[in-house]
């Protein structure tokens, strides 16, 4: 699905930070990319597992809640009259919106990336894990890298369940209450938002990466090389040293296709085949049954 062109990603010109988004969801192989990433010293994020501190997001929802929010009931101009408050809310003079014209996702990123480069002159780049709605609201703002992560959501189902049974926690969306299938039905539209982002992405050729966990673990030459293309001078080898208590495979190699070799209902399996089985196909994961 990739066209890689050689030497086709040009400086942007304008000294900010050039993020590289991991759109993907839990258990997809996200913290191996920013693993990946982190071994580069030009790109900048914390480097702290889980990877989930999120400076762009950050800045993009504060942009978004200037921008575009109406007035909100929990936030009122009492808040700005008292100091210590720390309740923050979009403009709360109802028919007034200052900031609707300002850009302040880009004002935020050029203060941001300059702090990033006066700590360390080497940062040319930013990683982050990016949740579903970042990647379209970055894109037309911002020149940015784009690695659009899937895996197969029958292995992302029994990584997930066995990694929570590990931490002992619930997580993936999934509550103490649910059932296998209401578990299998969120992380199925969670694929599915990300899908569609993928498929919405006319930046395909040129500045952004469709990438499986599955090729990621195999045959990674692939995105070694798009990562080189952009600038990067990945390790691999340090990227995937094992991280205590995140893997639940006892090798990256039965971390792949692990829904041939562990017990999956044929209730959660039959869901994910009915249900996004076009997705699936498209994105090259093998399905016995798909109702058109």
């Amino acid at each position: 699905m990739n066209k890689r062109v050689p030497g086709s990603f040009p400086d942007s010109g304008t000294g900010v930070l050039r993020p590289i988004l991991v759109a993907g969801y839990g258990r997809s192989g996200t913290s191996a990319v920013m693993k990946v990433l982190a071994t580069d010293p030009r790109v900048v994020f914390d480097r702290e597992y889980p990877y989930e501190i999120r400076y762009l997001a950050y800045y993009a929802k504060l942009s978004s809640i200037l921008k575009n929010r109406p007035p909100d009931a929990r936030f009122t101009s009492d808040h700005l009259y008292v100091h210590e408050e720390s309740v923050f809310g979009p403009w709360p003079w109802r028919g007034h919106n200052g900031g609707r014209n300002v850009d302040w996702l880009r004002i935020f990123w050029d203060l941001f990336s300059r702090s990033a480069k006066t700590a360390d002159p080497r940062a040319e780049f930013y990683a982050e894990k990016a949740p579903v709605w970042l990647t379209p609201m970055v894109r037309p703002v911002l020149p940015c890298f784009v690695i659009h992560l899937f895996r197969d959501p029958r292995d992302v189902y029994l990584s997930s369940n066995a990694f929570m049974k590990q931490r002992k926690y619930c997580g993936f969306h999934r509550k103490h209450d649910d059932t296998d299938l209401s578990h299998a039905r969120s992380l199925g539209l969670e694929l599915v938002n990300y899908f569609e982002n993928f498929v919405g992405d006319g930046g395909l050729d040129r500045e952004s990466f469709f990438l499986r966990y599955e090729d990621l673990v195999l045959h990674p030459e692939e995105f070694l090389a798009w990562l080189k293309d952009i600038g990067l001078t990945p390790d691999l080898g340090a990227a995937f040293e094992p991280i205590e208590g995140h893997q639940t495979s006892s090798t990256l190699a039965t971390s792949v296709r692990r829904w041939q070799m562990e017990y999956i209902s044929q209730e959660v399996s039959s869901f994910f085949e009915r249900h996004l089985g076009r997705e699936m196909m498209r994105l090259g994961y093998s399905v016995d049954t798909v109702e058109l």
